[in-house]
């Protein structure tokens, strides 16, 4: 009797990468991997790791990303959502001088189909960094609210409202936008908005 593969795996993309590279004033290995996972319902999760190690003449640098992600999109669901979120690491050491960088950045956005013609988007992103040179550390957390509502008032022309917020906490600065914008579909695929 044969077995059938399990759902898990039967979901499962995989791919993963290495490199080296040997010259007279550079070494380098690179790692990248990356998994999607295709969930039931129109979900999906994706995780991915990009790491490169270089040794030169001139420093030695670290650099290491991974990123998470998933996604929510239902044939039949009026909501569609999309989340990335992104670690990054990168250091350099050299002669007399060291650097070292730690992000945090995570975007969020959503849709809603409101009715046949009106759709509403939301999105929210935010970034949080950690900067070192030498002894000296650096920090800061920014992040951005926005909305944008959409209308169709016709099969090729359609009205758009947009607004957002972007916050820069350690310096305290806050910026508002907002504004108007018309939409026309050239073509299937194609669109072109002025506001």
């Amino acid at each position: 009797m044969t077995s059938l593969p399990s759902p898990l795996v039967r979901s499962l993309e995989k791919m993963t990468r290495v490199e080296y590279k040997n010259a007279d004033t550079e070494d380098r290995v690179n790692l990248l991997s990356d998994v999607i996972h295709n969930l039931d319902d129109g979900q999906q999760l994706l995780a991915k790791l990009d790491v490169q190690l270089t040794d030169s003449d001139v420093a030695e640098t670290t650099k290491a990303d991974i990123q998470l992600g998933y996604s929510y999109r239902p044939v039949n669901s009026r909501w569609t959502v999309f989340n990335r979120l992104d670690l990054r690491h990168s250091e350099s050491l050299s002669i007399g001088f060291d650097q070292t960088s730690q992000k945090i950045v995570n975007n969020l956005n959503a849709n809603y189909i409101w009715s046949d013609d009106t759709q509403v988007a939301f999105q929210y992103g935010l970034k949080y960094v950690v900067d070192n040179f030498d002894s000296d550390e650096y920090r800061g957390f920014t992040d951005l609210y926005g909305m944008e509502v959409r209308h169709d008032l016709s099969n090729k022309w359609d009205v758009g409202f947009q607004g957002s917020m972007y916050n820069s906490y350690n310096a305290d600065v806050s910026d508002y936008s907002y504004g108007v914008s018309v939409g026309y579909s050239m073509a299937r695929n194609v669109w072109v908005s002025l506001g």
